[in-house]
């Protein structure tokens, strides 16, 4: 697993309030009933926190809404080309 992908998955955990070894890569906003779309805001605002970057683009925020989307964001920030 990448540190993009152990990162994502204990932020949203965290959110969540749940054992992240009990969360895999499909799990998302339709998959978990702890994952509402509330917690959808604080995963966002988590994300950003996390990343040093605002979320303003539409596609890219629905985008966050499992954690192979979070994973797959975090990763292209590192490589310096998310589209907020």
């Amino acid at each position: 697993m990448s540190d993009a992908a152990e990162i994502a998955r204990s932020l949203v955990a965290k959110v969540l309030r749940i054992d992240p070894e009990n969360l895999n890569d499909c799990d998302g906003l339709h998959t978990i009933p702890e994952w509402d779309s509330l917690s959808q805001l604080e995963i966002v605002d988590a994300v950003e926190q996390r990343c040093g970057i605002h979320i303003m683009n539409e596609r890219a925020f629905e985008s966050l809404t499992t954690l192979a989307g979070i994973t797959k964001l975090m990763e292209e920030n590192r490589r310096g080309n998310v589209e907020r």
